[in-house]
Protein backbone atom coordinates (compact mmCIF):
# COMPACT_ATOMS: atom_id res chain seq x y z
CA UNK A 1 0.00 0.00 0.00
CA UNK A 2 1.47 3.43 -0.92
CA UNK A 3 2.55 5.73 1.89
CA UNK A 4 3.82 9.32 2.24
CA UNK A 5 7.22 10.52 3.50
CA UNK A 6 8.83 14.00 3.59
CA UNK A 7 12.25 14.07 1.91
CA UNK A 8 14.08 17.35 2.57
CA UNK A 9 12.01 20.06 0.87
CA UNK A 10 9.91 17.49 -0.96
CA UNK A 11 7.07 15.10 -0.18
CA UNK A 12 7.08 11.69 -1.87
CA UNK A 13 4.45 9.01 -2.35
CA UNK A 14 6.24 5.67 -2.06
CA UNK A 15 5.35 2.01 -2.38
CA UNK A 16 7.11 -0.90 -0.73
CA UNK A 17 7.38 -4.39 -2.20
CA UNK A 18 9.32 -7.40 -0.98
CA UNK A 19 12.22 -8.49 -3.16
CA UNK A 20 11.75 -12.20 -3.89
CA UNK A 21 15.50 -12.82 -4.12
CA UNK A 22 16.74 -10.91 -1.05
CA UNK A 23 13.60 -10.95 1.08
CA UNK A 24 14.09 -7.26 1.80
CA UNK A 25 11.51 -4.54 1.19
CA UNK A 26 12.37 -2.29 -1.76
CA UNK A 27 10.89 1.20 -1.84
CA UNK A 28 9.72 2.73 -5.10
CA UNK A 29 9.06 6.44 -5.48
CA UNK A 30 5.71 6.85 -7.23
CA UNK A 31 5.54 10.64 -7.26
CA UNK A 32 7.23 13.65 -5.66
CA UNK A 33 5.65 17.02 -4.82
CA UNK A 34 7.91 20.05 -5.14
CA UNK A 35 5.74 22.95 -3.91
CA UNK A 36 2.78 23.77 -1.69
CA UNK A 37 0.48 24.82 -4.58
CA UNK A 38 1.12 21.51 -6.38
CA UNK A 39 0.44 19.41 -3.28
CA UNK A 40 -2.73 21.37 -2.48
CA UNK A 41 -3.96 20.89 -6.06
CA UNK A 42 -3.39 17.15 -5.80
CA UNK A 43 -5.23 16.68 -2.50
CA UNK A 44 -8.30 18.71 -3.46
CA UNK A 45 -7.42 22.08 -1.96
CA UNK A 46 -6.88 23.75 -5.34
CA UNK A 47 -8.96 24.09 -8.50
CA UNK A 48 -12.10 21.95 -9.06
CA UNK A 49 -11.18 18.59 -10.51
CA UNK A 50 -7.48 18.92 -9.74
CA UNK A 51 -7.43 16.00 -7.30
CA UNK A 52 -9.34 13.72 -9.67
CA UNK A 53 -6.91 14.52 -12.48
CA UNK A 54 -3.91 13.74 -10.30
CA UNK A 55 -5.39 10.49 -9.03
CA UNK A 56 -6.35 9.37 -12.54
CA UNK A 57 -2.84 9.98 -13.89
CA UNK A 58 -1.06 8.25 -11.01
CA UNK A 59 -3.38 5.23 -11.11
CA UNK A 60 -2.84 4.99 -14.86
CA UNK A 61 0.92 5.13 -14.31
CA UNK A 62 0.77 2.31 -11.73
CA UNK A 63 -2.32 0.24 -12.61
CA UNK A 64 -1.42 -2.67 -10.32
CA UNK A 65 -1.13 -0.57 -7.17
CA UNK A 66 -4.18 0.19 -5.04
CA UNK A 67 -4.23 3.74 -3.64
CA UNK A 68 -5.93 4.74 -0.38
CA UNK A 69 -6.44 8.38 -1.34
CA UNK A 70 -8.00 9.45 1.94
CA UNK A 71 -4.92 8.28 3.84
CA UNK A 72 -2.50 9.69 1.25
CA UNK A 73 -4.21 13.09 1.13
CA UNK A 74 -4.21 13.34 4.91
CA UNK A 75 -0.50 12.52 5.14
CA UNK A 76 0.40 15.03 2.41
CA UNK A 77 -1.64 17.76 4.16
CA UNK A 78 0.18 17.04 7.44
CA UNK A 79 3.58 17.68 5.83
CA UNK A 80 2.78 20.72 3.66
CA UNK A 81 5.08 22.97 5.70
CA UNK A 82 8.23 21.26 4.36
CA UNK A 83 7.46 22.35 0.80
CA UNK A 84 8.61 25.64 -0.78
CA UNK A 85 6.08 28.05 -2.23
CA UNK A 86 7.47 27.88 -5.79
CA UNK A 87 9.15 25.45 -8.17
CA UNK A 88 10.22 25.82 -11.84
CA UNK A 89 7.84 23.18 -13.22
CA UNK A 90 7.93 24.25 -16.88
CA UNK A 91 11.70 24.23 -16.96
CA UNK A 92 12.22 21.01 -15.00
CA UNK A 93 9.31 18.80 -16.07
CA UNK A 94 8.77 20.02 -19.63
CA UNK A 95 11.64 21.83 -21.30
CA UNK A 96 14.68 20.19 -19.68
CA UNK A 97 13.47 16.61 -20.08
CA UNK A 98 12.25 17.05 -23.64
CA UNK A 99 15.35 18.89 -24.83
CA UNK A 100 17.66 16.44 -23.10
CA UNK A 101 16.06 13.50 -24.91
CA UNK A 102 15.81 15.47 -28.17
CA UNK A 103 19.52 16.28 -28.04
CA UNK A 104 20.47 12.68 -27.27
CA UNK A 105 18.44 11.45 -30.24
CA UNK A 106 19.79 14.21 -32.50
CA UNK A 107 23.40 13.32 -31.68
CA UNK A 108 22.79 9.74 -32.80
CA UNK A 109 21.12 10.90 -36.03
CA UNK A 110 23.97 13.31 -36.82
CA UNK A 111 26.49 10.56 -36.14
CA UNK A 112 24.77 8.12 -38.51
CA UNK A 113 25.96 9.83 -41.70
CA UNK A 114 25.87 7.31 -44.58
CA UNK A 115 28.15 9.55 -46.67
CA UNK A 116 30.87 9.60 -44.04
CA UNK A 117 30.64 6.15 -42.45
CA UNK A 118 29.82 2.87 -44.24
CA UNK A 119 28.52 1.40 -40.97
CA UNK A 120 25.76 4.02 -40.97
CA UNK A 121 24.31 2.62 -44.20
CA UNK A 122 23.38 -0.71 -42.65
CA UNK A 123 22.25 0.97 -39.44
CA UNK A 124 19.85 3.35 -41.20
CA UNK A 125 18.50 0.59 -43.41
CA UNK A 126 17.71 -1.49 -40.32
CA UNK A 127 15.70 1.33 -38.70
CA UNK A 128 14.33 2.99 -41.83
CA UNK A 129 10.67 2.01 -41.17
CA UNK A 130 10.89 3.16 -37.56
CA UNK A 131 12.39 6.51 -38.63
CA UNK A 132 9.68 7.03 -41.27
CA UNK A 133 6.98 6.32 -38.67
CA UNK A 134 8.58 8.82 -36.29
CA UNK A 135 8.90 11.40 -39.08
CA UNK A 136 5.20 11.11 -39.90
CA UNK A 137 4.31 11.61 -36.24
CA UNK A 138 6.57 14.66 -35.97
CA UNK A 139 5.10 16.13 -39.15
CA UNK A 140 1.53 15.68 -37.89
CA UNK A 141 2.36 17.26 -34.54
CA UNK A 142 4.09 20.27 -36.08
CA UNK A 143 1.19 20.83 -38.47
CA UNK A 144 -1.17 20.85 -35.49
CA UNK A 145 0.80 23.42 -33.47
CA UNK A 146 -1.09 26.41 -34.87
CA UNK A 147 -4.49 24.71 -34.78
CA UNK A 148 -5.38 25.02 -31.11
CA UNK A 149 -8.31 22.90 -30.04
CA UNK A 150 -10.47 24.93 -27.61
CA UNK A 151 -11.79 21.71 -26.07
CA UNK A 152 -8.34 20.96 -24.64
CA UNK A 153 -8.60 23.72 -22.05
CA UNK A 154 -5.62 25.07 -20.14
CA UNK A 155 -2.59 23.00 -19.13
CA UNK A 156 -2.32 22.30 -15.40
CA UNK A 157 0.73 24.41 -14.40
CA UNK A 158 2.46 21.45 -12.73
CA UNK A 159 2.80 19.42 -15.98
CA UNK A 160 1.63 16.18 -14.38
CA UNK A 161 1.07 14.53 -17.75
CA UNK A 162 4.77 14.91 -18.48
CA UNK A 163 5.76 13.59 -15.06
CA UNK A 164 3.31 10.67 -15.38
CA UNK A 165 3.14 9.85 -19.11
CA UNK A 166 1.40 6.51 -18.53
CA UNK A 167 2.27 3.06 -19.81
CA UNK A 168 -0.13 2.98 -22.76
CA UNK A 169 0.60 3.95 -26.35
CA UNK A 170 -1.12 7.27 -27.19
CA UNK A 171 -4.29 6.57 -29.16
CA UNK A 172 -3.43 8.64 -32.24
CA UNK A 173 0.04 7.09 -32.46
CA UNK A 174 -1.40 3.57 -32.30
CA UNK A 175 -4.06 4.53 -34.85
CA UNK A 176 -1.36 5.56 -37.32
CA UNK A 177 0.46 2.23 -36.93
CA UNK A 178 -2.78 0.25 -37.23
CA UNK A 179 -3.56 2.24 -40.39
CA UNK A 180 -0.38 0.90 -42.02
CA UNK A 181 -1.45 -2.62 -41.08
CA UNK A 182 -4.99 -2.25 -42.40
CA UNK A 183 -3.68 -0.91 -45.73
CA UNK A 184 -1.34 -3.88 -46.09
CA UNK A 185 1.83 -1.76 -45.75
CA UNK A 186 3.62 -4.57 -43.94
CA UNK A 187 7.13 -3.10 -43.77
CA UNK A 188 5.94 0.28 -42.48
CA UNK A 189 3.59 -1.39 -40.00
CA UNK A 190 6.33 -3.69 -38.75
CA UNK A 191 8.70 -0.77 -38.20
CA UNK A 192 6.03 1.18 -36.34
CA UNK A 193 5.08 -1.67 -34.01
CA UNK A 194 8.73 -2.61 -33.40
CA UNK A 195 9.35 0.93 -32.19
CA UNK A 196 6.20 1.00 -30.07
CA UNK A 197 6.87 -2.27 -28.23
CA UNK A 198 10.36 -1.00 -27.34
CA UNK A 199 9.01 2.35 -26.13
CA UNK A 200 6.10 0.76 -24.24
CA UNK A 201 7.10 -2.61 -22.72
CA UNK A 202 3.49 -3.38 -21.70
CA UNK A 203 2.14 -2.98 -25.24
CA UNK A 204 1.09 -6.61 -25.76
CA UNK A 205 -1.08 -5.79 -28.79
CA UNK A 206 2.04 -4.49 -30.55
CA UNK A 207 3.59 -7.97 -30.42
CA UNK A 208 0.27 -9.38 -31.64
CA UNK A 209 0.29 -7.07 -34.68
CA UNK A 210 3.90 -8.06 -35.42
CA UNK A 211 2.78 -11.69 -35.35
CA UNK A 212 -0.11 -10.99 -37.72
CA UNK A 213 2.29 -9.25 -40.11
CA UNK A 214 4.55 -12.33 -40.14
CA UNK A 215 1.49 -14.51 -40.79
CA UNK A 216 0.73 -12.40 -43.85
CA UNK A 217 4.32 -12.88 -44.96
CA UNK A 218 3.96 -16.66 -44.43
CA UNK A 219 6.76 -16.57 -41.85
CA UNK A 220 5.02 -18.96 -39.46
CA UNK A 221 7.93 -19.49 -37.08
CA UNK A 222 8.42 -15.74 -36.75
CA UNK A 223 4.71 -15.23 -36.19
CA UNK A 224 4.65 -17.89 -33.47
CA UNK A 225 7.49 -16.16 -31.60
CA UNK A 226 5.55 -12.87 -31.58
CA UNK A 227 2.33 -14.53 -30.42
CA UNK A 228 4.22 -16.24 -27.60
CA UNK A 229 5.51 -12.81 -26.60
CA UNK A 230 1.95 -11.47 -26.77
CA UNK A 231 0.86 -14.20 -24.35
CA UNK A 232 3.82 -13.49 -22.05
CA UNK A 233 3.19 -9.73 -21.86
CA UNK A 234 -0.59 -10.19 -21.85
CA UNK A 235 -0.39 -12.54 -18.86
CA UNK A 236 1.61 -9.89 -16.99
CA UNK A 237 -1.22 -7.41 -17.59
CA UNK A 238 -3.96 -9.69 -16.27
CA UNK A 239 -5.72 -8.57 -13.09
CA UNK A 240 -4.76 -10.66 -10.04
CA UNK A 241 -8.17 -12.24 -9.98
CA UNK A 242 -10.37 -12.65 -13.04
CA UNK A 243 -13.89 -13.98 -12.58
CA UNK A 244 -15.24 -16.13 -15.46
CA UNK A 245 -17.60 -13.37 -16.59
CA UNK A 246 -14.80 -10.77 -16.54
CA UNK A 247 -12.87 -12.43 -19.37
CA UNK A 248 -15.38 -10.88 -21.78
CA UNK A 249 -15.82 -7.50 -20.07
CA UNK A 250 -12.35 -6.58 -18.75
CA UNK A 251 -10.22 -5.04 -21.51
CA UNK A 252 -7.03 -6.10 -19.69
CA UNK A 253 -7.75 -9.73 -20.59
CA UNK A 254 -7.99 -9.15 -24.35
CA UNK A 255 -4.28 -9.17 -25.33
CA UNK A 256 -3.73 -12.50 -23.54
CA UNK A 257 -6.74 -14.06 -25.25
CA UNK A 258 -5.72 -12.70 -28.66
CA UNK A 259 -2.24 -14.12 -28.21
CA UNK A 260 -3.59 -17.57 -27.34
CA UNK A 261 -6.04 -17.58 -30.25
CA UNK A 262 -3.41 -16.58 -32.78
CA UNK A 263 -0.93 -19.04 -31.29
CA UNK A 264 -3.43 -21.85 -31.95
CA UNK A 265 -3.91 -20.66 -35.53
CA UNK A 266 -0.17 -20.59 -36.17
CA UNK A 267 0.54 -23.98 -34.57
CA UNK A 268 -2.28 -25.48 -36.65
CA UNK A 269 -0.84 -24.06 -39.85
CA UNK A 270 2.58 -25.43 -38.85
CA UNK A 271 1.01 -28.88 -38.45
CA UNK A 272 1.86 -28.98 -34.72
CA UNK A 273 -1.66 -30.11 -33.90
CA UNK A 274 -1.14 -31.61 -30.45
CA UNK A 275 0.55 -28.40 -29.28
CA UNK A 276 -2.33 -26.44 -30.77
CA UNK A 277 -4.82 -28.54 -28.80
CA UNK A 278 -2.97 -27.82 -25.55
CA UNK A 279 -3.36 -24.08 -26.18
CA UNK A 280 -7.04 -24.62 -27.03
CA UNK A 281 -7.38 -26.19 -23.58
CA UNK A 282 -5.92 -23.02 -22.05
CA UNK A 283 -8.47 -20.91 -23.91
CA UNK A 284 -11.26 -23.04 -22.54
CA UNK A 285 -10.09 -23.67 -18.98
CA UNK A 286 -8.39 -20.34 -18.22
CA UNK A 287 -10.26 -17.82 -20.36
CA UNK A 288 -13.67 -19.53 -20.57
CA UNK A 289 -13.53 -18.86 -24.33
CA UNK A 290 -15.62 -21.94 -25.09
CA UNK A 291 -16.88 -20.96 -28.54
CA UNK A 292 -13.42 -20.19 -29.94
CA UNK A 293 -12.11 -23.43 -28.43
CA UNK A 294 -14.83 -25.44 -30.19
CA UNK A 295 -14.08 -23.77 -33.55
CA UNK A 296 -10.37 -24.57 -33.28
CA UNK A 297 -11.04 -28.14 -32.11
CA UNK A 298 -13.34 -28.75 -35.08
CA UNK A 299 -10.61 -27.73 -37.55
CA UNK A 300 -7.88 -29.68 -35.74
CA UNK A 301 -10.04 -32.83 -35.53
CA UNK A 302 -10.66 -32.62 -39.29
CA UNK A 303 -6.92 -32.21 -39.92
CA UNK A 304 -6.24 -35.25 -37.73
CA UNK A 305 -8.88 -37.39 -39.45
CA UNK A 306 -11.07 -37.62 -36.36
CA UNK A 307 -14.25 -37.36 -38.43
CA UNK A 308 -16.94 -37.97 -35.82
CA UNK A 309 -15.41 -35.46 -33.39
CA UNK A 310 -15.06 -32.89 -36.17
CA UNK A 311 -18.77 -33.26 -36.99
CA UNK A 312 -19.77 -32.93 -33.35
CA UNK A 313 -17.67 -29.82 -32.77
CA UNK A 314 -18.64 -28.05 -35.99
CA UNK A 315 -22.35 -28.70 -35.54
CA UNK A 316 -22.26 -27.12 -32.08
CA UNK A 317 -21.37 -23.72 -33.56
CA UNK A 318 -22.63 -23.81 -37.17
CA UNK A 319 -25.70 -21.72 -36.33
CA UNK A 320 -23.38 -18.99 -35.01
CA UNK A 321 -20.77 -19.36 -37.78
CA UNK A 322 -22.32 -21.06 -40.84
CA UNK A 323 -18.87 -21.62 -42.36
CA UNK A 324 -18.33 -24.32 -39.73
CA UNK A 325 -20.77 -26.37 -41.80
CA UNK A 326 -17.92 -26.81 -44.30
CA UNK A 327 -16.01 -28.77 -41.64
CA UNK A 328 -19.04 -30.85 -40.70
CA UNK A 329 -19.80 -31.54 -44.38
CA UNK A 330 -16.22 -32.55 -45.18
CA UNK A 331 -16.06 -34.95 -42.22
CA UNK A 332 -19.45 -36.49 -43.03
CA UNK A 333 -18.39 -37.09 -46.64
CA UNK A 334 -15.21 -38.82 -45.47
CA UNK A 335 -17.27 -41.38 -43.55
CA UNK A 336 -19.74 -41.91 -46.39
CA UNK A 337 -22.75 -40.00 -45.04
CA UNK A 338 -23.13 -38.14 -48.32
CA UNK A 339 -26.68 -36.79 -48.01
CA UNK A 340 -25.93 -35.32 -44.58
CA UNK A 341 -22.70 -33.90 -45.99
CA UNK A 342 -24.63 -32.20 -48.80
CA UNK A 343 -26.93 -30.51 -46.27
CA UNK A 344 -24.00 -29.02 -44.33
CA UNK A 345 -22.07 -28.08 -47.46
CA UNK A 346 -25.12 -26.43 -49.05
CA UNK A 347 -25.77 -24.49 -45.81
CA UNK A 348 -22.18 -23.26 -45.74
CA UNK A 349 -22.08 -22.51 -49.48
CA UNK A 350 -25.24 -20.38 -49.48
CA UNK A 351 -23.70 -18.30 -46.68
CA UNK A 352 -20.16 -18.17 -48.05
CA UNK A 353 -20.04 -18.92 -51.80
CA UNK A 354 -16.55 -17.52 -52.38
CA UNK A 355 -15.19 -19.65 -49.54
CA UNK A 356 -16.88 -22.69 -51.11
CA UNK A 357 -15.09 -22.16 -54.44
CA UNK A 358 -11.76 -21.63 -52.68
CA UNK A 359 -12.14 -24.82 -50.64
CA UNK A 360 -13.28 -26.81 -53.67
CA UNK A 361 -10.37 -25.51 -55.71
CA UNK A 362 -12.66 -24.61 -58.60
CA UNK A 363 -12.08 -20.90 -59.14
CA UNK A 364 -10.96 -17.75 -57.37
CA UNK A 365 -13.21 -14.72 -57.67
CA UNK A 366 -11.98 -11.44 -56.28
CA UNK A 367 -14.49 -9.81 -53.90
CA UNK A 368 -16.32 -6.68 -55.01
CA UNK A 369 -18.03 -5.70 -51.74
CA UNK A 370 -17.40 -5.68 -48.01
CA UNK A 371 -19.45 -8.85 -47.45
CA UNK A 372 -17.70 -10.64 -50.31
CA UNK A 373 -14.33 -9.59 -48.89
CA UNK A 374 -15.27 -11.13 -45.53
CA UNK A 375 -16.37 -14.30 -47.32
CA UNK A 376 -13.18 -14.46 -49.39
CA UNK A 377 -10.87 -13.82 -46.43
CA UNK A 378 -12.63 -16.48 -44.39
CA UNK A 379 -12.10 -18.93 -47.22
CA UNK A 380 -8.40 -18.09 -47.41
CA UNK A 381 -8.04 -18.61 -43.65
CA UNK A 382 -9.80 -21.99 -43.88
CA UNK A 383 -7.54 -23.05 -46.73
CA UNK A 384 -4.57 -22.45 -44.47
CA UNK A 385 -5.98 -23.91 -41.23
CA UNK A 386 -7.28 -27.03 -43.02
CA UNK A 387 -4.07 -27.56 -44.97
CA UNK A 388 -3.29 -31.05 -43.57
CA UNK A 389 -6.79 -32.20 -44.57
CA UNK A 390 -7.14 -30.42 -47.92
CA UNK A 391 -3.69 -31.48 -49.12
CA UNK A 392 -4.64 -35.16 -49.14
CA UNK A 393 -4.43 -36.56 -52.67
CA UNK A 394 -7.79 -38.32 -52.52
CA UNK A 395 -10.49 -36.35 -50.79
CA UNK A 396 -14.07 -37.61 -51.11
CA UNK A 397 -15.37 -34.48 -49.47
CA UNK A 398 -13.90 -32.04 -51.98
CA UNK A 399 -15.46 -34.10 -54.76
CA UNK A 400 -18.85 -33.76 -53.04
CA UNK A 401 -18.39 -29.99 -52.75
CA UNK A 402 -17.37 -29.69 -56.42
CA UNK A 403 -20.41 -31.73 -57.44
CA UNK A 404 -22.63 -29.44 -55.37
CA UNK A 405 -21.16 -26.28 -56.89
CA UNK A 406 -21.60 -27.68 -60.41
CA UNK A 407 -25.29 -28.53 -59.89
CA UNK A 408 -27.52 -26.13 -61.94
CA UNK A 409 -30.17 -25.95 -59.21
CA UNK A 410 -27.57 -25.03 -56.61
CA UNK A 411 -26.17 -22.41 -58.96
CA UNK A 412 -29.67 -20.92 -59.30
CA UNK A 413 -30.00 -20.78 -55.50
CA UNK A 414 -26.61 -19.08 -55.22
CA UNK A 415 -27.65 -16.48 -57.78
CA UNK A 416 -30.89 -15.84 -55.93
CA UNK A 417 -29.09 -15.59 -52.57
CA UNK A 418 -26.67 -13.07 -54.02
CA UNK A 419 -29.49 -11.01 -55.53
CA UNK A 420 -31.65 -10.83 -52.39
CA UNK A 421 -28.62 -10.05 -50.20
CA UNK A 422 -27.62 -7.24 -52.54
CA UNK A 423 -31.19 -5.88 -52.62
CA UNK A 424 -31.47 -5.94 -48.85
CA UNK A 425 -28.17 -4.09 -48.44
CA UNK A 426 -29.10 -1.44 -51.02
CA UNK A 427 -32.76 -1.04 -50.05
CA UNK A 428 -32.68 -0.88 -46.26
CA UNK A 429 -36.18 -0.41 -44.93
CA UNK A 430 -37.71 -1.67 -48.21
CA UNK A 431 -39.64 -4.82 -48.93
CA UNK A 432 -39.62 -7.06 -45.86
CA UNK A 433 -40.08 -10.14 -48.05
CA UNK A 434 -36.57 -9.61 -49.43
CA UNK A 435 -35.08 -9.89 -45.95
CA UNK A 436 -37.23 -12.92 -45.13
CA UNK A 437 -36.11 -14.72 -48.28
CA UNK A 438 -32.45 -13.89 -47.65
CA UNK A 439 -32.73 -15.26 -44.09
CA UNK A 440 -34.49 -18.37 -45.35
CA UNK A 441 -31.84 -19.14 -47.98
CA UNK A 442 -29.09 -18.79 -45.36
CA UNK A 443 -30.80 -21.06 -42.83
CA UNK A 444 -29.99 -24.68 -42.01
CA UNK A 445 -33.66 -25.82 -42.31
CA UNK A 446 -33.71 -24.54 -45.90
CA UNK A 447 -30.63 -26.59 -46.79
CA UNK A 448 -32.11 -29.66 -45.08
CA UNK A 449 -35.30 -29.35 -47.13
CA UNK A 450 -33.57 -28.47 -50.42
CA UNK A 451 -31.06 -31.34 -50.59
CA UNK A 452 -33.65 -34.18 -51.02
CA UNK A 453 -35.37 -32.17 -53.76
CA UNK A 454 -32.18 -31.34 -55.64
CA UNK A 455 -30.76 -34.88 -55.53
CA UNK A 456 -34.06 -36.73 -55.87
Amino acid sequence: MPFVRPRGQQISILHGSRNKKTGQVDQQVLFTFHSKPEAREAIGQGSPGGAKTFQFLLEKQFPRIKFDWRSINGAVAAHLDVLPDEYAYEQERLLSRFRSDLCAFSRQVFLADPQGDPAAVGLLKSVRSEMEFLLENIRCQLESVDRKDPSLGAEIPFYWRWAMPGRDVPYDVEEMAVGYFERGQWERAAGAFRLLVECYPDYADGHNFLGLIELERENLDGALAFFEKTVEVGRRLLPRRVRPSDWWSDLDTRPYMRGLRNKVTTLTRLGRLEEALSVVEMLESECHDDITAIVHRAAICLDQGRWEEAVEMARRVRLIWPSESFIAGFALAEIGRIEEARVDLLHATLNAPLSAHLLAGTRRVRPSSYLEAEDYNEGVDMLKSLGPFLNRKRSASRAVLRDLLGNPRVQALLTEAQEVTSRWRNERGGDRSVYDRMTELHSLPFASAAVPEIWS
